[in-house]
């Protein structure tokens, strides 16, 4: 450059050449794994967890019954083609053979007696009823029985449903009782007439 005559730059005083740039170095293996969980919690934090319910049936012996029904008529408000009956408790269903609903015209004062009978069907259940021993009481033990009419083609129709306390009927010796179950809770569509055994296994 002097040759060119264009003057050398000189150096500014006080001023440190830049360093000259030095390659990244990775962490190691298990340093990195590190950074990525805590990424991945800043990413997604925790969440509260649903507070945990205590056990329904703490302290409670459980008890095993065999509940059946027998002797099955119903008396009803409307005549029906062919009706079937519905006994359901949670999973369990046990469903009856359809029958032919009867009709008889009272001659003296003209009322029509429409009834179904399902004397020659038994209905059986096994389920768990829990005895407090402490209060010598059984927890409620809701069942649910359906009428249920059967079309020419097959098809059901829900006519009428309620509700029963099988707990009622829990006892250490074999039970016999006489119902008459409303359908629905009001009796609108008819009433149910059986009589139901439970025994303890």
């Amino acid at each position: 450059l002097a040759g060119l005559g264009i003057p050398a730059a000189r150096p500014q005083e006080g001023r440190c050449p830049a360093p000259a740039a030095t390659p990244a170095r990775k962490a190691p293996p298990c340093q990195r794994a590190a950074m990525k969980a805590i990424a991945s919690k800043v990413r997604n934090p925790p969440q509260l967890g649903k507070p945990r319910l205590g056990k329904p049936h703490l302290g409670k012996r459980p008890m095993k019954f065999y509940i059946t029904c027998h002797d099955m008529h119903l008396g009803l408000r409307n005549p029906h083609g062919e009706v079937l009956l519905v006994w359901r408790r949670g999973p369990k269903v046990v469903t009856s053979k359809p029958v032919k609903v009867q009709e008889v015209l009272n001659p003296v004062d003209g009322s029509l007696a429409v009834s179904a009978s399902f004397a020659q069907q038994d209905m059986a259940l096994l389920c768990t009823i829990f005895l407090d021993a402490e209060a010598n009481t059984y927890e409620r033990k809701l069942c649910e029985f359906q009428l249920k009419e059967v079309s020419p083609t097959g098809a059901r129709r829900l006519v009428a449903s309620t509700s029963l306390d099988l707990s009622r009927y829990a006892t250490a010796e074999t039970s016999r009782t006489e119902l008459e179950v409303p359908l629905p809770a009001d009796g609108s569509a008819g009433v149910l007439r059986m009589t139901l055994f439970s025994r303890w296994l």
